[in-house]
C-alpha cells in the first residue's frame, strides 16, 4: 500500500492530469490480482496462530507461497490476455494508453501477490515489526527512483519505478522470512508436484460442485 500511495504523489508532481489518470487506473487494474491471496490470508493467518512450533508455521507459510504462484501464474496470464480488449470494450479506444503502464506493473504485482502469503507468517509468530520495517528499504528506493525517472520518462518512468520497488519489497520479504524461518529457497518455496496437484484438485472440485447445482 505505501508503495501506491508514493507512486502517485510522485506521478502527480511530474506527469500531466491524464498520466495520472492512466497511471492510477493501471495500479488499480493490476492489483485486482490480489484478491487471490487477500482470500487466502483469511484463512492462512489462524491457522498459522494456531501452530505451537515456527517449524510447522513455516511449513505452513511455505506451502501456501506455493500454491499462490501455482494459482497466479496462468490468472495472471489470462488478465494480461484479455487486459487490451477488457479496456476497448470498458473504457474505449482513448483508454489504451493505460496498457503502457499496465504491462510494466503487472509482473511485480503478480510478485509481490505471492510474497504476500509470507506476511502472515510474520503476523503468525508476533514478529508483525518486521513487516514495517520491511516497507523502509522499497520506499527509499521508490523515491530516488522516482525524482530520477519520472520527470524524464513520464509514466513510463513511474510505472518502472513502482515496479522495481515492488520487487524489492518481495525479494526481502522471502529473504525474511528464510532466515527467520531457518530454511532455504530450495527446501521451502520451489513449486512441487504437489503443489499443482492441490490447485488441480481445487479446480475440478469447484467445477463438479456448479455442475451440482445445475
Amino acid at each position: 500500500q505505501f508503495n501506491s500511495y508514493s507512486s502517485q504523489a510522485i506521478v502527480v508532481a511530474y506527469c500531466l492530469t491524464p498520466q495520472v489518470a492512466f497511471f492510477s487506473l493501471a495500479q488499480q487494474l493490476g492489483q485486482m490480482i490480489n484478491k487471490v491471496t487477500d482470500a487466502m490470508g483469511v484463512f492462512l493467518f489462524p491457522r498459522i496462530s494456531k501452530e505451537t512450533t515456527n517449524f510447522e508455521s513455516a511449513k505452513l507459510a511455505s506451502k501456501s507461497f506455493r500454491v499462490a504462484i501455482v494459482m497466479l501464474l496462468p490468472i495472471s496470464i489470462v488478465i494480461a490476455i484479455v487486459m487490451k480488449p477488457m479496456i476497448l470494450l470498458l473504457y474505449g479506444e482513448e483508454y489504451l494508453p493505460v496498457l503502457i503502464p499496465f504491462y510494466i506493473i503487472f509482473p511485480a504485482l503478480v510478485v509481490t501477490a505471492a510474497s504476500s502469503t509470507l506476511l502472515m507468517y510474520f503476523q503468525g509468530i508476533g514478529r508483525a515489526d518486521v513487516i514495517a520495517k520491511l516497507t523502509i528499504v522499497p520506499l527509499i528506493t521508490q523515491v530516488l527512483l522516482g525524482i530520477s525517472l519520472v520527470p524524464l520518462f513520464g509514466i513510463v518512468g513511474a510505472a518502472s519505478t513502482f515496479a522495481v520497488a515492488l520487487f524489492v519489497t518481495a525479494c526481502l520479504q522471502i529473504i525474511v522470512f528464510l532466515r527467520l524461518a531457518n530454511t532455504t529457497m530450495v527446501d521451502s518455496l520451489v513449486i512441487r508436484r504437489e503443489d499443482v496437484n492441490i490447485v488441480r484438485e481445487f479446480v475440478l472440485n469447484k467445477l463438479k460442485f456448479k455442475k451440482l447445482l445445475r
